[in-house]
């Protein structure tokens, strides 16, 4: 998406935000109105999200749960900075890999509960999947949050490509739900904005969240001023701009059939 076409279904605040806009450093735990909208999206109070690069919020937020005692299990495949950064902590990383039976994906949960050990620290879970496109069921992600809640080990879930769903409905965030849990969620993916690098970690455990904005400091220390006022275009307009992803995806995905189908003599 271009600024012109992003700005064009812009509302008059935003515009007097844009036109005002001096190049000066920003809040470091994200502009007051971007959190609201963020807040809004993700059914959490604003003061439970701070604003950062997604990779960033991948970074930080491992840093600030592992130490190198630790195990994690990472669920399988994924963005490899899921599984990476915990083995550069020096964390034991069991891979947890989504099974196909019958043309279909479903996660073993029986596999994730007997890899559980006492010094299981994390499960990172990524929904909707990538590169699979599998999302579970709200039973599914109850019995997560259930063995979370009585092994005590905390879920970290990758959301990026939240709301670019196309035959399942958008489950809320995990960390709305799971007590013990932060999500990361973004505008790259589901708006077509990976340009403007505006992500965000959200979660109910204030520590965790003081613990992120304090590294945060020696990171990017705050957000850019520009992305932050498109961010909060973008999420005023997020079910537009969500639908319009899901179009360009609905029309790839059929390209990719045809051409599979073509030569499946070959694939």
């Amino acid at each position: 998406l271009s600024v012109v076409e992003l700005l064009q279904g812009a509302d008059g605040e935003v515009m007097d935000l844009w036109n005002g806009l001096r190049l000066s450093y920003t809040e470091s735990r994200g502009h007051p109105l971007l959190l609201r909208e963020i807040a809004e999206r993700e059914s959490m109070p604003p003061e439970n999200v701070l604003v950062m690069n997604p990779e960033e919020g991948v970074f930080l937020t491992l840093k600030a749960l592992l130490d190198a005692s630790d195990h994690v299990i990472v669920l399988s495949p994924c963005y490899q900075s899921l599984y990476e950064i915990p083995k550069s902590i020096g964390c034991e990383v069991t891979r947890w890999y989504l099974k196909k039976e019958g043309g279909e994906w479903r996660l073993d949960l029986r596999f994730l509960e007997e890899s559980i050990r006492e010094n299981t620290r994390l499960l990172v879970v990524n929904f909707p999947h990538n590169p699979t496109g599998f999302t579970p069921s709200r039973e599914q992600m109850d019995e997560i949050a259930e063995l979370s809640a009585r092994h005590g080990f905390f879920v970290f879930s990758d959301e990026m490509y939240r709301g670019l769903e196309l035959s399942t409905a958008t489950l809320p965030s995990a960390s709305s739900y799971i007590r013990r849990s932060a999500s990361l969620g973004g505008l790259s993916k589901a708006c077509g904005l990976p340009g403007l690098r505006i992500g965000w970690v959200s979660s109910h455990d204030s520590w965790l969240l003081n613990r992120i904005a304090t590294l945060k400091d020696y990171t990017s220390i705050c957000a850019s001023a520009p992305s932050e006022i498109l961010a909060i275009a973008a999420l005023r307009r997020y079910d537009e701009l969500t639908g319009r992803c899901r179009g360009i995806v609905r029309g790839n995905l059929e390209l990719a059939r045809t051409f599979f189908k073509e030569r499946d003599g070959l694939f």
